[in-house]
């Protein structure tokens, strides 16, 4: 095989190939006719001097090599047809046909005999020159007829595609389309192109060609094919069942007159307009009676908890009658309507107490009471605060002692500890009423009247549910008989700082919150727990009694894609929150609640399901609740692409937040207590200023 030099310039375009018998020529390259490259002209200035190159520079033509072909070689390569160029005079009145220098260049890029376009002048020559201006024939640009001697294509290659020619069918075939890219990579007369010619004189077109191996099931083409023709199928079905259902809808629907439907909308329009302009500006304000009933669930805790008698033993019941004695002849007791008072240890203050918060000690009969209460009820906490009452019997002049009926709610209590009665002296029935309406009061509220050294135990919690309360005492003759009158010395557990107490009510994202002292909790300032709820649906109203602040940090899980099969999936979630903090305010009406946005992810997908859900909330709470309920934005948590930032987030995870976003967190939930707190003092001393922005 004869090799050839390869071509210097890398960037040189092939030749137009020569019309020669046995050979494949272009599509536009007829046998006879001129060189398309002959309309190539290029204009001068009228007046300039016509100069051509010096006739060592021009590059005469080359005439390719005879192949010892044979007739039956018919898959011969030959370079494409080169492109056409044309000046495009565009009325220049200077411009004439018989001034014209010409200069052959062909057209491809890839050809030893290439010539950049226009042709060469000299550089002194340059300054005469005016622009070319160089456009394709638009013939090239046409489809070419079908036949044989073009590409399936139809359409030309504009002088870049190699022609093969399939030696079954006769069928031209551009390389590209005959998927034999890299045929247009091969330059004339080099050694790659007599290579490519031996295999060609074999060579079949994608249609003439059949593998004799079958495709196997496995491959990925075959998935690819079976994946395409099920959705074209599915798309025709699809296809087919929206046709049948259009075309019986058209043929069920009635005829309805247009314009009867325009009037009865106009219609609307105009009383919906006239309803909106009778309202009178301002916040709409339902009064308690109006308000719709909630339901609430069963409690389910009875009043009383716990109830002992005989709990001091002699020594100790002997020193506590002597104590109370002395205080009661020493005028110690405070008298207020229906009963006098006197406190000891950390300073208890109620609805209705008008004496000065003092802390004083606790006198040691009082805490050695203290010492069996704890030991013989169990109780979680050892109380701190005494509140001593003391009801004197019937006296001559009418006096009635009493205790109204009320709840030991005070936000100082601490929400799961206790609260211990003892009585010494006379008996006295405690009468316990509930608070709410339920359609069947549960069976064990019941009523006692407590023995002389008898303890009885009330929850912190059972104060949402039930009042308790003492009867004026009535002289009758089945009353029993009166001596000294009844003391009740009552424990609770208080603390000032508890007046900030706040629960967590959240899913895994708050799960690394600890309250409490020390590095890595909330702190003392904040007490309070964290209460599990995975879904928005296992909120616990019962969880929130005895804390001053409920924030809720639900909902991520609800909100998951494969949780949300529609946008009703999220309307419900937003009614189930609203009935959810219904029954809070119900069973804690003095607690502030504060209702978190959800979390955006680093899932696109799962940020709509997020976005839509905020939305809803912040309007309802804006209906439904007004300012007694914050919403909480986090538009802080988010980067500049409204994800969660990745600073915030646990490593490899889109959703919970790490170390540093926890505690960025925790320090906004205080942010947002202090400032609820600021501003529930503001409307104290204003009572007319409206509380209710949203902290940030």
């Amino acid at each position: 095989m004869r090799s050839t030099t390869p071509p210097q310039n890398p960037l040189h375009r092939r030749t137009s190939p020569r019309t020669s018998p046995g050979t494949i020529t272009s599509p536009r390259a007829k046998p006879g006719s001129p060189s398309p490259v002959d309309r190539v002209k290029k204009v001068k200035k009228k007046g300039d001097d016509k100069k051509t190159p010096p006739k060592d520079k021009q590059v005469p033509p080359k005439v390719p090599p005879k192949t010892n072909s044979t007739p039956g070689e018919t898959s011969v390569l030959k370079p494409p047809s080169s492109l056409t160029l044309k000046i495009s005079p565009k009325n220049d009145t200077n411009f004439q046909s018989d001034k014209v220098s010409i200069k052959e260049s062909p057209a491809s890029p890839m050809s030893p005999f290439y010539k950049p376009f226009p042709p060469f002048v000299p550089k002194e020559d340059q300054d005469h020159d005016v622009n070319v201006t160089v456009n394709v024939d638009e013939e090239i640009r046409t489809k070419l007829p079908t036949n044989k001697s073009n590409c399936p294509c139809g359409a030309s290659s504009l002088g870049k595609e190699w022609n093969l020619k399939c030696t079954r069918c006769s069928q031209m075939w551009h390389a590209s389309c005959s998927n034999l890219k890299g045929f247009n990579k091969i330059q004339e007369k080099t050694p790659q192109q007599v290579a490519i010619n031996l295999v060609l004189e074999h060579w079949l077109c994608p249609w003439c060609f059949a593998p004799s191996h079958p495709r196997p099931g496995s491959s990925t083409s075959s998935k690819l094919d079976s994946s395409l023709k099920a959705n074209v199928d599915y798309s025709q079905n699809i296809q087919v069942i929206s046709d049948a259902i259009g075309h019986a809808v058209n043929n069920s629907m009635p005829v309805v007159e247009i314009y009867s439907l325009e009037a009865r909308l106009k219609q609307l329009s105009e009383e919906i307009f006239t309803f909106q302009k009778s309202r009178s500006p301002g916040h709409h304000v339902v009064g308690p009676d109006l308000e719709p009933p909630v339901a609430l669930p069963t409690p389910i805790e009875p009043p009383v908890s716990n109830y002992q008698t005989d709990l001091l033993d002699k020594p100790c019941l002997t020193a506590l009658s002597q104590f109370l004695d002395d205080c009661r002849t020493s005028d110690m007791f405070v008298k207020k309507s229906g009963r006098h008072i006197l406190k000891y240890g950390e300073s208890y203050t109620y609805t209705g107490d008008s004496s000065a918060p003092e802390s004083s000690a606790i006198p040691p009969p009082l805490i050695q009471v203290i010492d069996k209460v704890v030991d013989k009820c169990k109780l979680t906490y050892r109380p701190n605060s005494v509140l001593i009452n003391y009801y004197p019997p019937l006296n001559d002049i009418g006096e009635i002692s009493s205790l109204p009926s009320h709840s030991d709610d005070e936000p100082d209590i601490l929400a799961d500890s206790e609260i211990a009665t003892v009585s010494i002296g006379d008996k006295r029935s405690i009468n316990f009423s509930l608070i709410h309406h339920l359609k069947k009061p549960p069976e064990f509220m019941k009523n006692i009247c407590p023995e002389s050294n008898s303890v009885y135990v009330m929850t912190r919690s059972s104060q949402a549910w039930y009042r308790h309360s003492i009867s004026p005492t009535v002289n009758t003759a089945a009353q029993l008989p009166v001596e000294i009158g009844r003391f009740s010395v009552t424990l609770r557990t208080i603390s000032k700082k508890f007046n900030r107490s706040t629960v967590v009510i959240g899913d895994s994202n708050t799960k690394p919150i600890k309250f409490g002292s020390g590095k890595g909790t909330v702190g003392e300032s904040l007490p309070g727990t964290r209460v599990k709820a995975s879904k928005i649906s296992s909120i616990d109203p019962l969880s929130c009694i005895g804390y001053s602040n409920v924030v809720i940090v639900c909902g991520t899980n609800d909100l998951r894609i494969e949780s949300v099969k529609k946008a009703g999936d999220i309307h419900q979630l937003v009614d189930i929150l609203s009935f959810k903090l219904q029954q809070i305010k119900k069973l804690c009406p003095h607690t502030k609640i504060f209702v978190t946005a959800v979390l955006p992810s680093r899932l696109p997908a799962m940020n709509k399901n997020i976005m839509l859900f905020n939305n809803l909330v912040s309007e309802m709470l804006y209906q439904n609740f007004k300012d007694t309920v914050w919403h909480i934005g986090v538009e802080h948590f988010l980067d500049n692409k409204g994800l969660l930032s990745m600073n915030l987030t646990r490593d490899g995870d889109d959703i919970h937040l790490g170390t540093h976003g926890i505690s960025k967190f925790v320090r906004c939930i205080k942010h947002w207590v202090y400032v609820r707190e600021r501003c529930e003092r503001t409307r104290q001393r204003k009572t007319n200023q409206s509380v209710g922005t949203y902290p940030t």
